[in-house]
């Protein structure tokens, strides 16, 4: 997947999708969630479009250490507040009773 940001900067990651059954591909293609800016400064953006079903929001460094967690049950858009972490490679985790998805960011 590549992304491109107003000001033509681009992001590039590998996503991988395993489907045990098949009518669920409409509910896979359906998951809508844009996090940005990616690198990000002092706050990172998660849309997680409606109805996502995500419940909880870890924010974690490249050696696994939790450095944020957040409630985000019935909200659509998380603005979150990163100014006090230190610049480096983080991966976002979106939880939901069906599901984890997660990517890499960068301060």
């Amino acid at each position: 997947m590549k992304i491109t940001d107003s000001k033509g900067a681009t992001a590039t990651d590998r996503v991988n999708v395993e489907v045990q059954d098949p009518e669920s591909i409409t509910q896979v293609n359906q998951v809508g969630v844009s996090i940005f800016p990616n690198p990000f400064a002092d706050r990172l953006i998660i849309d997680l479009g409606n109805d996502s079903g995500f419940k909880r929001l870890r924010l974690s460094s490249i050696t696994g250490k939790v450095v944020m967690e957040e409630n985000i049950q019935n909200q659509s858009v998380v603005d979150l507040n990163t100014s006090g972490l230190v610049k480096g490679h983080y991966v976002l985790t979106l939880i939901s009773d069906e599901e984890v998805i997660s990517r890499k960011v960068v301060k």
